[in-house]
């Protein structure tokens, strides 16, 4: 199983749900993509490639987060471990390049040029 996978599932279900629905279903996803990492069913972690339901209810979404938030969340991560060199690499992308988590979670080695 792989990230683009959890997205597509979810992506073609939620279509088909009212938003309350829709947020119970990726809720119980990703706790059931949580405990099967725990269990060592899966490796990686899909629980990140669940995509948000938009909530039309909220007034304001924040765009961004500034220089120093971004700054403080990068030097968190222990790049020491081959998953804090990947969350690193993801969040620089997600900061640097202004890619959207889903394409970040569906990047392949083959896209990087």
């Amino acid at each position: 199983m792989r990230a683009v996978d959890v997205t597509d599932f979810v992506q073609k279900w939620v279509s088909r749900l009212n938003m309350r629905r829709a947020k119970i279903m990726t809720t119980a996803l990703r706790s059931f993509l949580s405990y099967a990492r725990y269990r060592g069913d899966i490796t990686s972690a899909l629980i990140v490639a669940v995509p948000i339901v938009a909530n039309s209810s909220l007034s304001s979404i924040l765009r961004a987060i500034g220089r120093d938030e971004v700054t403080r969340l990068l030097a968190s991560i222990d790049r020491d471990t081959p998953v804090g060199c990947r969350d690193y690499a993801m969040i620089l992308a997600l900061a640097r390049l202004g890619l959207r988590s889903s394409e970040v979670v569906s990047l392949e080695l083959d896209d990087i040029d």
